[in-house]
């Protein structure tokens, strides 16, 4: 049976997209004296843009930019005014690809940033479960999840582990608040009410562990890059 989506791809796309709208490049990349004394740092306009701009994008929406990825004008142009950079400079940003892993170190190594690792995976599961049960849009849980990692400054996965964490999670409240339901009811009620549902019913203390058969359709997701 195929593994039911949580988001649509339109839905990952707004999740993981650079902001463009002057309110939220205000609110998300702009930069601090400390950020611009590090950013200085770096040898040559083309590479402080390109590390001013992986910064602001590990910030908000929380990922890493992909090699030769069209950065929005109204972004690129809103973080080079803040250096006093011509944008164009840019084209020239890591033109070597050990430029840009040395520079994704530095940026770590500088601001605390973690990259999505092996534990993750489950302690995020854990930590979303809560509000799967409170909230039932796949859409809000999927915000929170992406607003945790950035708290957390870890670096979002890919989006199709991102988008299988909140499937999982959504199929484990489901079954829970089910669960709950079925409290107090005789075999044959529940076993009618079981017919109704989704998902197969469980005993409460049971599901509120980790279910491993809502993980088995994400196993993997701790090594996915993103």
């Amino acid at each position: 049976m195929p593994r039911r989506h949580a988001l649509t791809e339109a839905q990952l796309e707004a999740l993981f997209a650079l902001p463009t709208v002057e309110a939220d490049l205000i609110r998300h990349w702009t930069l601090g004296s400390a950020d611009l004394t590090t950013i200085e740092r770096r040898r040559g306009s083309h590479n402080q843009l390109g590390y001013a701009l992986q910064l602001c994008a590990f910030r908000h929406p929380g990922r890493l930019l992909r090699p030769g990825e069209a950065i929005p004008q109204a972004a690129l142009r809103f973080v080079a005014d803040q250096l006093h950079i011509d944008a164009d400079s840019l084209a020239a940003y890591a033109a070597r690809p050990q430029t840009r892993r040395e520079q994704l170190d530095g940026l770590r190594e500088a601001f605390g940033f973690r990259m999505f690792a092996p534990g993750h995976g489950r302690d995020m599961l854990a930590w979303l479960l809560p509000v799967a049960l409170a909230i039932t849009n796949a859409m809000t849980v999927a915000a929170a999840l992406m607003d945790e990692l950035r708290r957390r400054r870890i670096v979002a996965p890919a989006p199709s582990v991102v988008e299988r964490l909140v499937a999982a999670v959504l199929v484990v409240a489901e079954r829970h608040v089910a669960a709950q339901l079925t409290r107090g009811l005789s075999f044959t009620q529940a076993k009618a009410l079981d017919g109704n549902c989704s998902s197969p019913l469980r005993e409460p203390d049971r599901v509120m562990r980790v279910d491993v058969t809502a993980l088995a359709g994400i196993q993997g997701w701790d090594d996915a890059a993103p």
